[in-house]
């Protein structure tokens, strides 16, 4: 997880390690997403979509779709449902803005501006954004994963 975060780190290095992160979540136990989720996972990933390269862009966007969908197994809650503290969390650490300054960039192709796109649609759709139902202070936990 710290050759993700570190800034000073070659890219390429950072990848890899990422790319190990993503094959291990794609089979991970509960204590497993647990693990990678609080030593840091979401943050690696936000740090990792800030240098908008395209390979890294889809595959940072396939190992948090993995994650999600994980979380909401594990919790035993739908797919469809329209809060999930992953995400919220990833919303906070500036990783929704990432996504859409991603957007404009016009040398990026259309398949993988769509793959933001789509990826965006799902996890913050337009009903979503003035959803002041959920209160700050909720706090939402399975297990070890505890996010407030």
């Amino acid at each position: 997880m710290d050759l993700c975060l570190a800034e000073k780190t070659d890219l390429a290095v950072r990848k890899e390690a990422y790319w190990c992160l993503g094959n291990a979540l794609t089979l991970a136990s509960f204590e497993h997403l647990t693990l990678l989720i609080n030593l840091g996972f979401i943050e690696a990933t936000v740090k990792l979509l800030d240098c908008k390269i395209e390979r890294v862009i889809s595959l940072a966007l396939e190992s948090l779709e993995i994650c999600f969908n994980a979380y909401n197994n594990f919790a035993h809650v739908p797919q469809s449902a329209s809060f999930n503290p992953l995400i919220e969390k990833m919303e906070e650490l500036g990783g929704l803005n990432l996504l859409e300054s991603i957007l404009a960039i016009q040398r990026l192709s259309q398949r993988c501006r769509d793959q933001v796109s789509h990826f965006v649609a799902r996890y913050w759709p337009m009903d979503n954004f003035s959803n002041d139902d959920v209160s700050d202070e909720i706090q939402v936990g399975i297990g070890n994963i505890m996010l407030s």
